[in-house]
């Protein structure tokens, strides 16, 4: 696995056949027959399971930073409903599935989207599943292992997944600390007037806009959070002055 789980292993190949042989203890702890039904259930309950994962997220605070119903209604249902009917696709291998989740690690990492809002995402989508599966012709004994077999393929999945979010995360936090280091060695005041410039720059653009030349069409640039000044605030000022009630206030 990427991150601290790969240093106990001589090398990277180890590491990879090990979380290859988890990946395949889990699809192979049913049957061939009970895994498609699963898939086949999955892929019909796909966009519900979305809406209901979504729904989840959108109440905690923490996500609003990174969701908004646009971007979810846009593009983020979809993804997710993706995702999941590719993890539970009868025919999908190791080593598609375990890439898959490196790459969703590596874009929650990227974004900041927390371990532990993921968690609670995927416990909706354990009960949503379960609740599907529970309308399925299945008997007792193969109902029992499908829930198992769920809940162990999305428990292997979110492992796969913060191992790579983990592994990112600390690489990221060290560019971070590096360019903040950097960024510290230059003239500030220099760099206050130049921040100073360009937000006079946007509101003399947003006058001109809507005051004296209300005609005018705007672009990306009128909105704050694409301006220069708006650009610098979130990707430079926030690793700058970490903390200060400042930013949040701007």
């Amino acid at each position: 696995i990427e991150g601290g789980t790969v240093a106990t292993y001589r090398n990277r190949q180890e590491a990879d056949s090990a979380i290859e042989a988890i990946w395949g203890e889990v699809f192979g702890s049913v049957s061939e027959a009970v895994r498609r039904q699963i898939g086949e259930a999955i892929d019909e309950a796909a966009p519900m399971l979305a809406d209901r994962f979504y729904e989840r997220l959108l109440v905690d605070e923490r996500a609003s930073r990174f969701l908004d119903h646009a971007l979810v209604n846009r593009r983020l249902r979809a993804s997710l409903a993706q995702w999941v009917r590719r993890l539970f696709a009868p025919g999908v291998d190791a080593p598609t599935a375990i890439a898959d989740q490196r790459r969703v690690g590596e874009v929650h990492a990227r974004i900041g989207v927390s371990i532990d809002l993921v968690s609670q995402g995927a416990r909706t989508l354990r009960r949503g599943i379960g609740e599907r599966l529970a309308t399925l012709a299945l008997p007792h004994g193969e109902l029992v292992s499908a829930v198992h077999y769920v809940h162990e393929l999305i428990d292997v999945a979110l492992d796969t997944m913060n191992a790579a979010y983990e592994h990112n995360a600390a690489r990221m936090a060290r560019n971070d600390e590096a360019y903040r280091l950097i960024f510290l060695n230059q003239d500030l005041k220099a760099e206050r007037e130049r921040q100073r410039s360009e937000l006079l720059e946007w509101a003399q653009r947003i006058l001109m806009r809507y005051y004296w030349e209300p005609s005018a069409s705007g672009g990306a640039a009128d909105d704050f959070h694409h301006s220069q000044f708006g650009l610098w605030l979130q990707h430079k000022a926030s690793l700058l002055f970490e903390g200060a009630p400042e930013i949040d206030s701007i």
